[in-house]
């Protein structure tokens, strides 16, 4: 059936999935022997290139050897030179002592030249003490020159100050003009709509303004003549700092010049000081020889004192034979033939004794020459033989390490062999963990350059925040002053409309209202005379006594004119604060304005709804730093236990490396000790070359 055959075929597949499982398993356990015998044929060849390099090592060892007795065969041979050397060392000692007058001849210049020498020092050391102290008043007066440059810019500053002052001063009274002039064109326009209120008040204004002008003219021509000295003045100043600038270049011009003469003859003190010191060496090395040479000279005078006696013994030898020559010259007669022949015996021996003083002198010389020459080959012997007994315990020694290196190097191949094993796990370890810490090390890097974006982006948004607020705030205080301003100017407004619809119903009556108005003009007209009569008496009045009879006789009438007089100056102040008013109000319709304009360019509540936006982002940004820094923490602690862990790895290792060279350098200390023979030097043993590092 298909069932059965389904199951079959499932059966099938299972059984050739494990086939394949089995296939690929067999498969990397062959890639795994393979590779395992790779490393073996590695390692096998890395002994047989170690073994090579060892006995190519003992081969060295044994030349150098060889070598050794060689140099001590060379070494007797030197002995001998040496005693051809000393021979010609005396020759050179005579040589020496012509050479030593020389030298004292020498000195002598030398010293009067070095006397010479100091002198000029001394006068040059003076001459830079007189430079030095020129350089410090010139110093001074740069100080001073720059203190003065210092107070000339502090007075160009407050020049400059002066002069903005002015300037703030001139804008102020031009502001103030252009308003006097505003005031002005409102006070006709005013004078033109109330001719017939007040004619007389409106020119006393125009007046008041006319001398306000006036003054405010004068006061600007005043500035203006200000500004001209304040400009001669900076003029001025600017004209003194150029010259102080000028002489500020000459001056560090001159002491530039000074500097350079300074560094030149410290040069050359230097220079004096080197040669003075040479000819310092020169005259001790002179004087060290001169007292060799005194030395040499007090011996050979020791020399002549000793050879003085001996004369002085031969000539009271020679005056006792005299004596007995004339003791015998009795029996000269007798013994005449006898002892003229005596006599020219004595010549003989004179001669003979003369010669024999030469030579015996000369004998004193070279017995003192061989003595000296025996002492110190005395001495060379018994270094020699010293050398001797330690090269043969040096040898004896190297020997026995020889010998004992031979049998360790044998144990220590297979240390070797392990050793390396655990220094290719322990470096295979070494490169996972560093590779470890170099994904580390990244994923810190990109974790900070997110953080670092991520904080540029909030201290953005934190200052478009700021901006916003403050924006908003100034916005709202801005919107509540209209506002209250619009709810004043909706109430002018509404009392404006209110005078309006009353003056239209007034106008309905016009034919009344014109008659009326003339009758009104005529009245005014009267009134006006009189208020300018009343005004011109008050100004200067004709009879002021009479005010006195008047408040004598008529109190009542007094009291009014009194209060006629208290209302017009109330009525001229209520003018003027009415003018006051309207400008007010004209600047309140610009503010207005200007508001209306401000207020739609303010944003509304889109603005808002985007703040909203950013605040929520923020949150959800800070959030995430958060969860960024405890994953950078996390991380900066696995760090850490990784470099701890690394740190203990590369001290086992050092530790190993120290372990494995040392036990090969006890090895070939033994190696040594079997391998070596009799005669030679001393060996300062090394660690061999090609041993320094087991990884090899």
């Amino acid at each position: 059936s298909l069932q059965d055959l389904r199951q079959e075929t499932s059966n099938l597949f299972a059984l050739v999935q494990e086939e394949e499982a089995k296939n690929a398993r067999l498969e990397e356990t062959q890639a795994n022997i393979a590779l395992q015998i790779q490393d073996k044929q590695d390692l096998t060849e890395k002994e047989v290139r170690r073994k090579t390099r060892l006995e190519k090592e003992l081969k060295v060892l044994k030349q150098t050897h060889e070598h050794l007795q060689l140099e001590n065969a060379a070494k007797e041979a030197l002995k001998k030179d040496n005693e051809e050397s000393l021979r010609r060392k005396e020759l050179a000692m005579r040589e020496s002592k012509q050479k030593m007058e020389k030298y004292l001849k020498q000195y002598d210049g030398l010293f009067r030249a070095t006397h010479s020498l100091t002198e000029a020092m001394q006068l040059q050391w003076q001459k830079n003490v007189d430079l030095h102290k020129e350089n410090v008043q010139v110093e001074q007066e740069l100080n001073l020159k720059e203190q003065q440059m210092q107070a000339t810019t502090r007075d160009a500053l407050k020049v400059e100050k002066l002069m903005e002052i002015a300037r703030e001063q001139l804008l102020d009274v031009e502001a103030k003009r252009a308003a006097c002039e505003v005031e002005k064109e409102q006070a006709k326009f005013e004078l033109e709509d109330l001719i017939n209120r007040s004619l007389e008040a409106e020119k006393k204004q125009s007046e008041h303004l006319a001398k306000k002008l006036e003054e405010m003219l004068r006061e600007r021509e005043v500035l203006n003549k200000m500004l001209v000295k304040a400009n001669d003045r900076t003029q001025a100043t600017f004209d003194l700092m150029k010259i102080k600038e000028n002489t500020m270049k000459n001056l560090q011009n001159e002491i530039n010049g000074l500097k350079s003469q300074v560094k030149k003859q410290r040069a050359q003190i230097q220079q004096l000081v080197g040669e003075r010191e040479k000819y310092e060496k020169e005259a001790t090395l002179a004087t060290q020889k001169f007292m060799t040479s005194l030395e040499e000279a007090k011996l050979q005078d020791l020399q002549v004192v000793s050879l003085q006696q001996k004369i002085v013994e031969s000539e009271s030898r020679l005056k006792q034979q005299q004596n007995l020559y004339e003791a015998v010259r009795t029996d000269r007669n007798l013994y005449s033939k006898q002892l003229i022949e005596s006599q020219e015996e004595i010549g003989d021996m004179k001669r003979k004794f003369k010669i024999m003083n030469h030579q015996i002198e000369q004998l004193k010389e070279e017995i003192t020459s061989k003595d000296h020459a025996l002492v110190k080959e005395h001495f060379d012997h018994h270094k020699v033989d010293k050398e001797k007994e330690i090269l043969k315990n040096e040898l004896l020694r190297i020997k026995k390490q020889i010998q004992s290196s031979e049998q360790i190097i044998l144990n220590q191949e297979l240390e070797i062999t392990k050793l390396a094993k655990i220094i290719q796990e322990a470096d295979e370890e070494k490169q996972r963990q560093v590779k470890e810490y170099g994904c580390v090390v990244h994923d810190r890097d990109t974790l900070r350059q997110q953080l670092i974006q991520r904080n540029e982006e909030l201290t953005v948004l934190y200052e478009k925040i700021k901006i916003q607020k403050s924006t908003l705030s100034k916005g709202h205080f801005q919107f509540q002053e209209k506002q209250k301003e619009v709810d004043s100017l909706q109430a002018r407004i509404h009392a404006l409309a209110f005078e309006r619809d009353s003056s239209c119903s007034q106008l309905e009556h016009e034919g009344s209202l014109k008659s009326e108005l003339f009758r009104l003009e005529k009245e005014l007209l009267q009134e006006k005379t009189k208020i300018r009569a009343l005004s011109e008496e008050l100004d200067h009045p004709l009879n002021v006594h009479r005010w006195r009879k008047l408040e004598g006789s008529d109190p009542k009438r007094f009291e009014m004119i009194r209060k006629l007089q208290a209302l017009q100056k109330k009525l001229i102040r209520k003018y003027e604060e009415t003018t006051i008013k309207d400008l007010l109000i004209l600047e309140k319709e610009k503010l207005y304005v200007e508001l209306k304009t401000i207020l739609a360019r303010q944003p509304g509540a889109e603005v808002a709804e985007q703040l909203v936006v950013y605040k929520e982002t923020l949150k959800g940004k800070q959030n995430q730093m958060k969860q960024m820094d405890d994953e950078l923490q996390m991380y900066k602690m696995q760090v850490k236990e990784y470099r701890r862990d690394l740190e203990q790895l590369e001290k086992e290792k050092q530790q190993i490396q120290q372990g494995w060279i040392n036990h090969h350098l006890k090895s070939y200390s033994n190696q040594f000790g079997d391998d070596g023979s009799t005669g030679g030097k001393s060996v300062d043993y090394e660690t061999p070359a090609g041993y320094g590092n087991p990884e090899d």
